[in-house]
């Protein structure tokens, strides 16, 4: 700790530090650290520490200098000693406890930090709520009833689904969000399309299809047609489809989203490598430049090993 003091003491004019460190006990003391930070105006540390603390570990960090003057707090889990809010867990499942240890009045303040939610049972009993989550996984089909009682459905901006027994009561869920602009549906996609049939969603401006690690090319779960995705999703800006498209459903997508600024498309067939590889990217480059020619479009792609990314 005393080169830190000397390199903060060597730097008058700092006032915002974020710092990470690995150590002893020596890290602990909080009267030691307010000699040292009393100029800075930010102070946020991740300490993972070798030794495990308990409740009294904590005390020197809790001087009216940390609570009162400076609002610096602290907190203890997994051997790490934290700043809070800013080191504080931002993505957890329903199953989240609290650190034990912190020098914060009460816990509030860490569930306000959760921000990405993922739901992995199809019942749950959570007696807390999630006010700030922004990106809602769901892993089964939950009633709408459930969800509300534990998110700000408001603040939902991306609803991620991994659904595995299917999407029952979804339109419901996705219209009770407000300010839902991205969708990722990862599995049962024909499921998907089968519940929300005629269902317009003109607000999702990014969407994301498939999952290259799960889907096979042969799989009825991508047994949907086109037209639906284009129906479904009429507004969408950003796309992301993940399972193999052929060289003529790439070009059928960029020529039906209207609104389309950005594309990805997985354009490998799941195990093909070397030469297949190489001559797939050379069909797919030479569709493109006859696209863009023969619709005098100036938009701009490029490669990586199994996917095509477009910019429109």
């Amino acid at each position: 700790m005393n080169s830190m003091e000397q390199l903060i003491a060597n730097l008058p004019r700092l006032k915002h530090l974020e710092l990470h460190a690995n150590g002893h006990a020596d890290l602990l003391d909080g009267q030691r650290w307010q000699t040292a930070t009393r100029r800075l105006s930010i102070f946020n540390f991740n300490f993972v520490l070798s030794d495990v603390l308990d409740l009294q570990d904590l005390n020197s960090f809790r001087s009216p200098y940390w609570l009162n003057e400076k609002h610096w707090f602290v907190a203890y889990t997994y051997r790490s000693l934290f700043s809070v809010p800013f080191f504080a867990e931002k993505f957890t499942k329903e199953e989240f406890q609290p650190p034990i240890l912190s020098t914060l009045p009460d816990n509030t303040v860490f569930y306000k930090c959760i921000t990405q939610l993922t739901l992995s049972e199809p019942s749950f009993d959570i007696s807390h709520r999630f006010t700030e989550v922004q990106t809602l996984i769901m892993f089964h089909s939950i009633p709408l009833s459930c969800i509300e009682r534990i998110v700000d459905l408001n603040r939902i901006q991306h609803l991620y689904l991994i659904a595995t027994t299917g999407y029952l009561g979804i339109i419901f869920l996705i219209n009770a969000m407000p300010n839902l602009c991205r969708i990722s549906i990862k599995v049962n996609l024909k499921d998907f399309f089968d519940n929300v049939q005629c269902n317009s969603f003109r607000k999702i401006q990014y969407l994301e299809i498939g999952n290259r690690y799960r889907i096979s090319d042969n799989d009825d779960d991508n047994n949907y047609s086109d037209e639906q995705l284009y129906s479904v999703f009429p507004y969408v800006q950003n796309l992301n489809i993940a399972y193999y498209c052929s060289v003529a459903q790439i070009l059928n997508f960029i020529n039906q989203f209207k609104h389309l600024s950005t594309a990805s498309f997985n354009c490998l067939p799941g195990g093909y490598k070397g030469e297949y590889e190489n001559e797939n990217v050379i069909k797919i480059q030479s569709a493109l430049d006859r696209h863009r020619s023969s619709r005098k479009l100036d938009y701009t792609y490029r490669f990586d090993s199994s996917s095509v990314y477009i910019w429109l």
